[in-house]
């Protein structure tokens, strides 16, 4: 514990005395690493489970988590430069790994880039000298898995959701060769070199590293500032998916609602896409195409993977169903019919030349990991699993849902009287209406019956995916909406936003969809006296009059909602049972329309 006390206070003394600098673009090792990781051979790449520790399944951290053990936090760091390092042709180098998503969205989850890791951070850690030393980086590779960026849940105490780790142009890093300033591989992938051809689009061909809101420079504090406005809606958003939507076609397949006319519209892909144009912001991130190349992509899909993880464990008996593909990839044309058996090419499965499928790939044991709430447990029962898995689920993801709220209140009126509670009220109320209602549990009580059902509104948004030739935002704002178009993704009063993610010059014609929650925003206007209450007669009048739906393009400028191809926004609701303890979920009951938003 000594040890681990005395380099992170190395890592901090470092850190602050490097600002000013230069950073080297990766760590020097003191003989030639880059021969030693160069592949040898011309096998097929094959995706294998990576070895047990200690008779065990180790589980994928969360960033944070990682970071506090800085053992594993310096191997990450090392390993992720020396990937990025690595020669471009080297086909497992950043580089070419980055290119299989271009060529292949059907990707499970980043094993590819877990295998590569895990085999550089065994490398790494024998090259320690100090026998003390080596001692406890092996202890640290052994059971090394790829953390994931879980940008749902509220951050700790002081700390924003998109980590400073993200926006520093340079780290202090320690090795087997001491301490060093390296370029920080989680800040940006440095091409060597850039080929304007393989990236050709507006100021990409110039652009010498993977950038996020490219303004005049990367703008990571403008991204930052996005993301926590935005999270608490997305965090609503995955509540919900993971409460209410039981079939995986609706869950998965952000074609689904509109392609089967059914009333779930949302998906755990629509909630993915939000994350690569929030992250992008114009930059790598934003373009489908380009997307792979930020190292923020694969810790954003390390979290989409842990989310089905997390969904598959609730509803086991429901995975992928027969669907007809909605745009082209580089294995599969738009039309095909693809299901469980379908090969999830180029990936790998043996050396025989055999494909990963789904029917395969519905374990992430088959991998050799796991996540802290699903990993099962030993020798108890399958619903002891379930129980463990729903109650981090409301601890994580229920702060909003007053589903959550009401059980936060009985255990407030169990520590302070109602006077308390009613200047608890005073404090916190304000004109915001994000949908983060956590400080104001009461309200959320205030509005549900005595058999536990309260009324849940959402918006419904559906669009053509090629109307605007490529990735563009819809936001809802309750009343007046700024002119200024820059601040329009922090403004105090977003309800929340539908992102589109597409690729451009692609022409589809197909719709896809998504949901903006409501029941917070409307949650706020009853605390504040401007509804009375969420039933149909009180809330309707209301959303339309106070509602606004606008529209950024992908150059950044407004576009009417009235021009864009396909463009619905339907306001629903759905009488919802809500959950008695922390050891049940919500129930939804049918969603019913209630009206479409006018924009004229």
């Amino acid at each position: 514990m000594e040890s681990l006390i005395a380099l992170w206070s190395f890592i901090i003394l470092f850190a602050a005395a490097a600002t000013a600098v230069p950073y080297s673009p990766t760590y020097n090792y003191g003989f030639d690493a880059a021969n030693l990781v160069k592949r040898q051979t011309q096998d097929p790449i094959v995706v294998t489970k990576l070895p047990l520790a200690n008779g065990t399944v180790p589980v994928r951290p969360e960033i944070r988590q990682m970071k506090q053990n800085p053992y594993k936090w310096n191997l990450f760091l090392l390993s992720m430069s020396m990937l990025q390092y690595t020669n471009q042709n080297d086909e497992l180098s950043w580089y070419q790994i980055a290119g299989t998503f271009i060529r292949s969205t059907l990707e499970p989850n980043p094993n590819t880039r877990q295998q590569v890791l895990f085999r550089l951070v065994q490398m790494i850690a024998t090259w320690f000298t100090d026998p003390s030393e080596r001692a406890f980086y092996h202890a640290a590779a052994a059971d090394f898995r790829i953390p994931y960026w879980d940008w749902a849940a509220p951050p700790p105490a002081g700390e924003s959701v998109f980590l400073p780790d993200f926006e520093s142009e340079g780290i202090q890093i320690y090795g087997p060769n001491g301490w060093q300033y390296i370029a920080n591989p989680l800040y940006s992938y440095k091409f060597n070199p850039l080929d304007p051809k393989v990236f050709s689009q507006g100021d990409f061909p110039n652009w010498t590293e993977t950038k996020r809101a490219p303004f005049e420079k990367t703008d990571n504090r403008s991204v930052a500032h996005s993301i926590e406005h935005a999270r608490p809606a997305l965090q609503q958003r995955l509540y919900t998916l993971l409460s209410n939507y039981k079939d995986y076609g609706p869950f998965s397949n952000k074609y689904w609602g509109t392609a089967t006319n059914q009333s779930q519209f949302d998906s755990v892909e629509a909630l993915h896409d939000a994350m690569h144009v929030l992250v992008g912001n114009r930059g790598h991130m934003y373009y489908i195409q380009y997307s792979a190349f930020d190292p923020v992509f694969f810790l954003h899909h390390t979290m989409a993977d842990r989310i089905v993880t997390m969904w598959q464990a609730l509803y086991p008996n429901s995975w992928v169903t027969p669907q007809v593909a909605m745009e082209h990839s580089f294995t599969m044309p738009p039309g095909e019919v693809h299901d469980v058996f379908t090969e999830l090419k180029p990936f790998f499965a043996n050396a025989s030349g055999a494909f990963w499928n789904s029917e395969m790939a519905n374990d992430t044991l088959h991998f050799g990991y796991s996540y802290a709430e699903t990993i099962p447990g030993q020798g108890g029962p399958k619903s002891e699993d379930r129980t463990r898995l729903i109650t981090a689920i409301n601890r994580l993801y229920g702060s909003s849902s007053p589903s959550t709220l009401v059980q936060k209140r009985k255990r407030a009126l169990g520590r302070r009287d109602r006077g308390k509670i009613s200047q608890l009220r005073q404090d916190t109320l304000s004109d915001d209406v994000s949908p983060d209602f956590s400080r104001e549990p009461h309200v959320a009580a205030s509005l549900v019956t005595d058999d536990y059902t309260y009324t849940e509104w959402i918006a419904n948004v559906h669009v053509q995916n090629g109307a605007l030739n490529g990735s563009f935002t819809i936001h809802l704002f309750m009343g007046a909406v700024s002119g200024d178009i820059i601040s329009w993704s922090a403004a105090p009063n977003l309800i929340g936003s539908m992102n589109v993610f597409a690729m451009k010059n692609m022409g589809s014609a197909n719709h896809v969809s998504g949901t903006v929650p409501l029941t917070s925003a409307l949650m706020h206007m009853v605390s504040a006296g401007g509804v009375a209450g969420l039933d149909p007669g009180q809330v309707e009048p209301y959303l339309k009059t106070f509602l606004q739906v606008r529209v950024i393009g992908e150059d950044g400028e407004e576009v009417r909602p009235d021009s864009v191809v396909g463009l619905c926004v339907q306001i629903a609701s759905s009488e919802v049972q809500a959950a008695r303890n922390e050891r049940e979920l919500p129930v939804w009951g049918p969603v019913i329309e209630r009206f479409e938003v006018n924009f004229g």
